[in-house]
């Protein structure tokens, strides 16, 4: 009789255990779908920006509105204001409170914002790498 509950009660775990990894595998999938089709919505215009303005911190941050999404809170910064290092600097660090992964995800997050914030903060980074290196 004891044997028989406690075998009844690790089947209802082991199945429950399953129907939560089913969840959870099914939830991933259509963030990978979602994921996809923002890659294929904006993979070519984030492309053409990071080709066109690559390792060039001014650039990409002077022109960083054109690639980001819909609603952001991105003020877009004039080329003539990032001629001094320090101005580089400071738009740097207000770019990365915009699109930096994490505080994306804190916000609205959706698939298409996370990859366009994925993709700009891994250039900017990179760019800022080339900057320090050069010019600080």
């Amino acid at each position: 009789q004891l044997r028989r509950e406690r075998l009844a009660r690790v089947n209802a775990r082991v199945q429950s255990s399953l129907q939560e990894n089913r969840e959870r595998e099914l939830q991933e999938m259509r963030l990978q779908q979602a994921r996809e089709q923002a890659a294929s919505e904006w993979g070519i215009k984030l492309d053409q920006w990071i080709s066109k303005n690559k390792g060039n911190i001014r650039a990409l941050l002077g022109s960083m509105e054109t690639v980001l999404w819909e609603g952001h809170d991105w003020t877009p910064i004039k080329m003539t204001d990032l001629i001094s290092p320090p101005s580089v600097k400071k738009a740097y660090r207000k770019a990365l409170l915009v699109i930096h992964p994490d505080k994306v995800k804190q916000r609205d997050c959706t698939p298409l914002k996370m990859y366009i914030a994925d993709a700009v903060f891994d250039c900017l980074k990179e760019a800022w790498g080339n900057f320090q290196s050069s010019e600080l």
